[in-house]
């Protein structure tokens, strides 16, 4: 789960990127997809759509 959320912040931070015509701060757009990412993630929680378990271990990794 936690190489999916990655994967993801990834994606939005690439996308992110190319908006802004290839130039800017990484690190920002780093952080402004993890935002992003991981508000809908926690938004999904609360509308039912992931478990509160689904964010545990996507927030720790799957131990099992």
């Amino acid at each position: 789960m936690e190489r999916d959320l990655e994967k993801r912040i990834q994606e939005r931070a690439h996308e992110i990127w190319e908006h802004e015509g290839r130039s800017g701060d990484p690190e920002d757009h780093w952080l402004r997809a993890e935002q992003e990412v991981r508000g809908t993630a926690a938004k999904n929680i609360d509308q039912g759509t992931i478990t509160a378990e689904d964010k545990i271990i996507d927030e720790l990794g799957d131990f099992a």
